[in-house]
């Protein structure tokens, strides 16, 4: 994976990573970069859980890109597409479905579900660094994951600093 790319050793600590990681997002000049984490989640409750997702996945991929003196196409595409997924919310259906039809409907969601876990799960299992980092910042991709409808139409798809509204153009 890319994050086996990270010299062992680089952030020290997973303390001192998650600081460091913090401290990018907000902050990519190193001699302005002082903020605390404490002061970057306090600033940071305030940004949509999208947001600070998307600015922790621009950062990381700053990183690996920096690290690796590489531009991760394939990677940023990934990125975006995800921008795009998360804020998705289901059409007003006008016709009701049937129990048949609801039930295939969750055979699907439930199939990606396992495909997501098993691709977490072994990629933990590979890395302990990954484990490590998806740990540390759960408190930031955990609300995207689990949000409503309504929290969704909120989320503006943000990559970088190119910032698409998108809403109003949900698909199923």
């Amino acid at each position: 994976g890319t994050l086996n790319n990270f010299p062992h050793g680089l952030f020290g600590s997973s303390s001192q990573r998650d600081d460091y990681i913090y401290t990018q997002r907000e902050n990519p000049d190193p001699i302005t970069r002082t903020k605390t984490r404490n002061q970057m989640a306090e600033e940071g409750k305030s940004a949509p859980p999208d947001a600070q997702l998307f600015g922790l996945l621009s950062s990381l991929l700053q990183q690996v890109e920096a690290l690796t003196n590489q531009e991760e196409v394939e990677l940023r595409a990934k990125i975006e597409a995800l921008g795009l997924e998360v804020t998705k919310v289901p059409s007003k259906s006008t016709k009701d479905l049937d129990e048949l039809e609801i039930a295939k409907e969750l055979d699907k969601l439930s199939a990606k579900l396992d495909d997501v876990d098993e691709m977490i799960s072994s990629a933990m299992a590979a890395d302990p660094q990954v484990q490590s980092l998806l740990s540390s910042t759960a408190d930031v991709w955990m609300p995207v994951i689990t949000a409503t409808s309504d929290e969704r139409r909120n989320f503006k798809a943000s990559i970088g600093d190119d910032n698409h509204d998108v809403k109003g153009k949900n698909s199923d």
